[in-house]
């Protein structure tokens, strides 16, 4: 009976612990696991973050007095044009009345051209402004 006892402690005395440490541990398939995606949206942000984008556009991309909001924008750009038109706002400013409206109404604060942005740096942030929601 006593060998039942001492059994049953030593059950319990390494039991619990054990089942809490499990019970509060996510299963592997539920841990958050960092993509190659979630690592380029990280960056992708830290250039918006980096170069002061929320400045203007708010920190979330939901705009400002300053600037207009982020979101929605591939209904009206694909990856190529948003990029070009990132790498020279002016030169789409001229082309597209639509931007040329945008440029009126928060003017005279300008959409600047980031001098020394990186072709990658810029890429980054193509691919997070089109995932914004």
């Amino acid at each position: 009976m006593r060998r039942a006892v001492v059994v049953f402690a030593l059950i319990c005395a390494l039991g619990i612990p054990l089942f809490v440490f499990l019970r509060h541990s996510e299963p592997p398939h539920l841990q958050e696991k960092s993509t190659p995606l979630a690592a380029a949206e990280r960056g992708g942000r830290q250039v918006y973050e980096q170069w002061g984008c929320g400045s203007c556009h708010g920190e979330d991309g939901n705009g400002s007095p300053r600037g207009p909001a982020l979101r929605r924008l591939p209904e009206r750009w694909d990856r190529q044009t948003l990029n070009a038109y990132l790498k020279n706002p002016r030169a789409f400013r001229q082309q597209d009345p639509r931007l040329g409206q945008l440029a009126r109404r928060y003017f005279p604060i300008s959409m600047p051209s980031p001098e020394g942005i990186t072709e990658r740096q810029r890429a980054l942030l193509v691919d997070y402004l089109l995932k914004m929601k």
